[in-house]
C-alpha cells in the first residue's frame, strides 16, 4: 500500500516542460541610475567593477563594444519568480516596455552599484551574446559567497526563479 502511494507520488512529479511552467509572477522591478562610458575599453570597464573573478572569455573579440560617449540611463533589475527560457524573458521584458541590457550597461551597473550583487544570485544581460566554442553565451554578474564574479551562461539556458535580468526602459 505504502509502496503504491510512493510510486503514485513520484509519477506526479514528472519533469515540467516550458509549456507547463508556473505563471510568471509580475514582481516590481528595481530601478537604478547608471552612467555608461562607451569610450572605455572592455578591459577598463571590467577593471572598474573590481570583480574577484572574471571568466577568460570576456575579450573584445567575443564582446565588441558599440557607441561612444557617456550616457545616463535608468536600468531595471527584473525578477520573474519562475523558471523561464530566454525567449520567454525577452517577451516578458518587451511587454513591460523594456529592452535587453548590453554588456556595457551590465558592467556600468556592476561598477556603480557593487554592493547590490550581494542581494542577488545572478544578474543577466541578455542583450549581448557571444559565440565561444560553438556555444552562445551571455554575460552575467554572479556571486560566490562574498565574492563578485563576471561570468557567463549559455544563452539558451533555463533561467531559474531566483535569476534577475538587467533591462533598460525603451
Amino acid at each position: 500500500m505504502l509502496a503504491a502511494l510512493c510510486v503514485s507520488l513520484i509519477a506526479s512529479f514528472a519533469p515540467l516542460s516550458f509549456a507547463d511552467t508556473l505563471p510568471v509572477v509580475a514582481s516590481p522591478s528595481q530601478s537604478y541610475s547608471v552612467v555608461v562610458d562607451r569610450d572605455l575599453s572592455l578591459e577598463q570597464m571590467i577593471a572598474a567593477g573590481r570583480y574577484d573573478w572574471v571568466d577568460r572569455d570576456f575579450t573584445p573579440k567575443n564582446f565588441p563594444l558599440t557607441g561612444s560617449g557617456k550616457q545616463k540611463l535608468t536600468v531595471e533589475v527584473v525578477h520573474f519568480g519562475g523558471t523561464m527560457s530566454s525567449e520567454q524573458v525577452v517577451a516578458e521584458l518587451s511587454k513591460r516596455g523594456l529592452r535587453l541590457a548590453t554588456i556595457e550597461e551590465l558592467l556600468a551597473f556592476g561598477a556603480q552599484h557593487p554592493n547590490l550583487l550581494h542581494g542577488y544570485e545572478i544578474i543577466v544581460a541578455l542583450g549581448s551574446v557571444a559565440e565561444v566554442n560553438g556555444k552562445r553565451i551571455v554575460p552575467c554578474l554572479n556571486r560566490g559567497g562574498r565574492e563578485r564574479h563576471l561570468y557567463f551562461y549559455l544563452s539558451d539556458d533555463v533561467w531559474l526563479g531566483s535569476d534577475r535580468f538587467l533591462a533598460v526602459r525603451n
